[in-house]
């Protein structure tokens, strides 16, 4: 009597299981690809950073998660981190010969300094026109909660100067993992 009893329970708390995994839903995976943002340094005989900063709307990021069948809600987000960015000159005839750095830190209105470093170039390579920027996986849920963040740009010329050139630093996402609940 006891087993006819335990196998039915058994293939009832299966049954049981085997639904609730099934009404859970994945994680939605969102790339909110960032604007290109071009930094142009003059003709400089000495060593100095050259900076620009870029704004980033909440609404922005808020739009792709929707479009991509997440639900924005800040406390459904699992993780937020920076992806793929690339220096390129866009100067004709130049190289990244005079550039020592290229570096990308976030921050919010209310912190002083450069903020927290995201991204950063490591040895460019003589001749190139382009590097792409090794990232620090850096975890960037502080910043959805505010209705915008800045991104700044932070090239260092090399100890000799730097003759006049262009880089823009493009390709940049941020990858975004949302819980579906």
């Amino acid at each position: 009597m006891k087993k006819q009893l335990l196998f039915p329970a058994l293939f009832l708390l299966l049954v049981s299981a085997f639904s609730i995994s099934s009404c859970t839903k994945e994680p939605v995976t969102v790339k909110y690809g960032l604007s290109e943002v071009e930094v142009c340094l003059p003709a400089d005989p000495y060593q100095a950073y050259h900076e620009l900063t870029h704004v980033v709307q909440q609404s922005e990021i808020k739009a792709a998660v929707e479009a991509a069948g997440g639900k924005w809600d800040v406390s459904l987000i699992k993780k937020a981190t920076m992806n793929n960015f690339k220096a390129v000159v866009t100067t004709n005839g130049v190289n990244l010969n005079d550039i020592a750095t290229v570096e990308v830190y976030i921050k919010d209105d209310n912190t002083t300094g450069n903020g927290t470093q995201v991204a950063y170039s490591e040895n460019i390579g003589d001749g190139a026109t382009e590097t792409t920027l090794k990232l620090n996986g850096t975890d960037l849920k502080e910043f959805l909660s505010k209705d915008h963040f800045t991104l700044l740009i932070r090239i260092l010329n090399k100890e000799n100067g730097n003759a006049p050139v262009c880089v823009t630093v493009k390709e940049g996402t941020m990858d975004l993992e949302v819980s579906s609940k």
